[in-house]
């Protein structure tokens, strides 16, 4: 069951970080730092081609520099991140990347109540019983490290 609950949580957390919805805006309207989303004529296509969605002719990236006749974004790569500048005139469709904050909330709530879940069920102990005289003492004995002297301290016995 535990396994089920850690499994159920991994597949949680994936699914419910970094909820971002692109709203349709004019290149003019995006700032410094926005996450956007650039459609591209087939010209900067071509020529960004390892950035480039192909499902959509677009670009994914943060806005570093607005310019009268270009825009500057970062773009990310698996292995490293590099900066181009696109020319207004080749932006056909731009997109500004909202958080969706429904999503992130509940997918928050989520994740807390599988982490209250699997704390709940780790706390019932799973069956096992306290070893002990019956007391209230639990004599368990669990070694946290243990080492071992080379030498004896018998002196001549």
């Amino acid at each position: 069951m535990m396994t089920k609950l850690r499994s159920l949580l991994l597949v949680l957390t994936v699914l419910s970080t970094a909820c971002v919805s692109y709203v349709a805006t004019d290149v003019s309207q995006v700032s410094p730092q926005d996450k956007v989303r650039l459609e591209l004529d087939a010209e900067q296509v071509n020529e960004l081609i390892t950035f480039v969605d192909p499902a959509n002719r677009s670009i994914t990236g943060r806005v570093v520099n607005l310019f009268a006749d270009s825009v500057s974004v970062v773009l990310q790569t698996p292995a490293s991140f590099t900066q181009v500048s696109i020319p207004r005139r080749s932006i056909l469709g731009a997109y500004v990347g909202v958080a969706d904050t429904k999503k992130n909330f509940i997918g928050s709530a989520v994740i807390v109540g599988a982490v209250a879940a699997i704390a709940v069920k780790g706390f019932q102990g799973n069956g096992n019983t306290r070893v002990g005289d019956g007391g209230g003492i639990d004599e368990t004995r669990v070694p946290f490290f243990g080492f071992r002297i080379p030498f004896s301290f018998g002196f001549g016995r």
